[in-house]
């Protein structure tokens, strides 16, 4: 038997050799072409899928400009295909003492999966980060273990030199307890940054800001990211699918009555691509927000809840180097 399947493997390799020209010019016909019937073809929404998910990624952003200019990809991502809305949310509980409850929530639809906590004191909230903050990230465990966190999740984008994992360094600013604990050094205070973030009455600040008015409006926590997603309990992608594509997904949102939801959706394996913006967004008005944002997804997307990891990081390695978190802390 093993002589057959070797001599079969042999033949195979043989006649491979023998017509390897005919089989490096299917490669590269391949090759060639399934980009340029993604990019150029007919079919609107392979086009934009791609473009986004391609575009919003830290590691394979470059790939769509060898075919596209920045006018057609900004022509492009706004104008994506309507997402899934969700099938079931299985509701769990715990309490922690009488001033703070959470409530845990599976997110299952046809396309994705995903976990939401929703915090009952919006005072819980923190902003938390590396301890080599400027230098190289920590796991999203390893900080809400040092900040004695009961739960948290990844929060804003950082800069990632040569897709290393180091994480180390913010997006323009980190705001901790009322400080500006981070400042990027080209970061003017009158310039607008995408701001996420709670004030000293526990309300959830989105959208673009100018950092002196941050001080103004006495932000306690907050870290640049965004876009909106939920504004005045209205949704704010009404057309397409928010244009950055398919991965997955980390957002935050309070309810009109103070609640903050936490929400992880899982993606880049097979049975789980990732979420769109339009349907994150449908899952933050699902749970019940008035106010929400994005946060930063692909590879960081992470949730912490009662001491371990509850989703699943699409990284081999269970969890990447990031900045910031939000935190909560009893």
């Amino acid at each position: 038997m093993k002589n057959y399947i070797f001599a079969s493997i042999k033949t195979i390799l043989q006649r491979l050799f023998r017509y390897r020209y005919y089989v490096l010019l299917s490669i590269f016909i391949w090759g060639v072409s399934i980009p340029f019937f993604v990019f150029y073809g007919p079919f609107h929404n392979i086009k934009s899928i791609v473009t986004g998910t391609l575009w919003t990624s830290s590691r394979f952003k470059n790939i769509p400009l060898i075919f596209l200019s920045h006018k057609q990809i900004n022509a492009i991502l706004p104008d994506a295909h309507n997402g899934k809305s969700i099938q079931k949310i299985d509701s769990y509980s715990y309490n922690k003492n009488k001033k703070l409850s959470i409530k845990l929530y599976s997110i299952k639809t046809k396309t994705f999966n995903g976990k939401a906590l929703e915090i009952s004191d919006p005072f819980s909230i923190k902003t938390a980060y590396t301890s080599y903050l400027g230098t190289k990230g920590e796991p999203l465990s390893k900080i809400a273990f040092n900040n004695k966190a009961i739960a948290a999740i990844n929060a804003g984008g950082f800069l990632d030199y040569y897709s290393t994992g180091s994480g180390g360094i913010p997006n323009s600013f980190l705001i901790s307890d009322g400080n500006i604990v981070y400042k990027d050094k080209s970061l003017n205070m009158n310039d607008e940054v995408d701001v996420v973030g709670f004030n000293e009455d526990g309300v959830l600040i989105v959208g673009v800001h100018r950092l002196n008015d941050l001080m103004k409006y006495r932000i306690k926590e907050a870290v640049c990211f965004g876009p909106p997603l939920v504004v005045n309990g209205k949704p704010v992608i009404l057309k397409g699918d928010g244009g950055w594509g398919i991965a997955p997904r980390t957002a935050i949102g309070q309810k009109k009555t103070g609640e903050v939801i936490l929400a992880v959706i899982d993606g880049r394996t097979l049975g789980c691509l990732g979420a769109t913006l339009k349907e994150l967004q449908d899952v933050l008005l699902e749970l019940g927000a008035y106010t929400a944002a994005n946060l930063d997804g692909g590879s960081s997307s992470t949730m912490y809840f009662n001491g371990r990891i509850i989703n699943k990081p699409a990284t081999p390695l269970g969890e990447r180097n990031i900045a910031s978190a939000f935190i909560v802390v009893p």
